[in-house]
């Protein structure tokens, strides 16, 4: 099976420089909202929704939940503010004017509520409200949209833009190069605000937020392709739902239906992982050394991260590349052992993957 190898190639040293000094801000300015968390913050989001809406519009508002992580929070919303299931609908425009509530688990340039707001018909006042936003990009979106009386957010995330960008001149460079590649990264768009056109109503640099469902697409410019790519996660699989179901559905359907005790292995804490041309890349913080795990060692790690455990793992390398079970299985002890060594795999405490 092939091993972890620690030498990145000049492709690896690339797209390692994209992430650069964006990680050493994130390694220390990292929220994730686990389940409880968010249900406290929901409420607190009900509490800033009552002082924001009159009793009389709140009673008569509509509620349209921002897929996918935004009827997560509406759920959780409704319960807070006890709406029944008649107001949790796509807020369209029925001709009365009643105001409109959009909610997001969390916004950072602004696109997703951008493509939301474009699918809205009508004239009718909306208000957005997330789990958590700048107060930076609130206050743009109120500067675009007109029809937006009101955006409000359970917390704020810092804005870090000027921590990782001191120089005034070095930040408006940096929001026309990025303004540029966005533009240029979408096919047949031209750049502008024509109308009709989803916007990013802020470009900065936010704090890192994760949910117990949801780690957010964090774009970089790849210098090697000479592209916006995506694809690093802060995140482990253990505590994220969207993390370890995207690594899940790689996975032969042999490696999931094994059921046998052993030991519950986790990404380390303080891995950065990835995964570019069908090569996992993991990067160990402490010293940002970055290992690469292709083919087969990728396979089994995937199923190691999931929870399918040293069993799950030989299982897919016996499915997917005929191997013998016991050979399958030494192999996932062997790189088990490997991925412990180097601080990059760690065993589960038991405990829920997300209190």
């Amino acid at each position: 099976m092939d091993e972890p190898e620690s030498t990145p190639t000049p492709r690896q040293t690339a797209r390692m420089r994209g992430l650069g000094s964006g990680l050493a801000v994130y390694a220390s300015h990292h929220r994730h909202v686990s389940y409880r968390c968010a249900e406290d913050d929901a409420g607190r989001l009900a509490d800033r929704l009552r002082r924001t809406l009159s009793a009389g519009d709140l009673a008569d508002a509509c509620f349209h939940g921002v897929p996918r992580g935004g009827l997560i929070v509406l759920a959780m919303l409704a319960y807070h503010l006890g709406l029944d299931r008649e107001r949790l609908r796509p807020g369209s425009d029925d001709g009365s004017g009643r105001p409109r509530v959009l909610v997001d688990d969390c916004a950072l340039s602004g696109l997703r509520l951008s493509q939301e707001l474009l699918r809205l018909s009508g004239e009718g006042p909306v208000v957005v409200v997330h789990l958590y936003s700048t107060r930076e990009l609130r206050r743009a979106v109120l500067d675009a949209e007109p029809r937006v009386t009101a955006c409000v957010s359970a917390a704020d995330l810092a804005d870090l833009t000027a921590r990782v960008l001191p120089v005034a001149e070095a930040r408006a460079a940096w929001g026309q190069r990025w303004r540029r590649r966005l533009d240029d990264a979408r096919p047949n768009s031209r750049a502008g605000r024509e109308p009709g056109r989803a916007r990013r109503y802020w470009l900065g640099i936010p704090e890192l937020v994760s949910f117990a469902w949801n780690e957010p697409d964090r774009p970089f410019w790849n210098d090697q392709t000479g592209r916006v790519e995506d694809g690093w996660r802060f995140t482990p699989p253990h505590r994220c739902l969207k993390n370890r179901a995207r690594l899940a559905l790689d996975l032969p359907a042999e490696a999931l239906r094994v059921e046998e005790p052993g030991k519950d292995w986790q990404l380390a804490e303080g891995v950065v992982w990835g995964e570019f041309d069908g090569v996992v890349w993991l990067l160990r913080g402490a010293d940002q050394e970055v290992f690469s795990l292709p083919d087969s060692a990728a396979l089994a790690w995937r199923a190691l991260v999931v929870g399918a455990g040293a069993g799950g793992a030989a299982a897919a390398l016996a499915a997917v590349y005929g191997i013998e079970a016991v050979q399958a299985r030494r192999d996932v002890s062997a790189l088990v052992a490997q991925l412990v060594a180097a601080g990059l795999l760690s065993e589960g405490d038991g405990q829920p993957t997300d209190d």
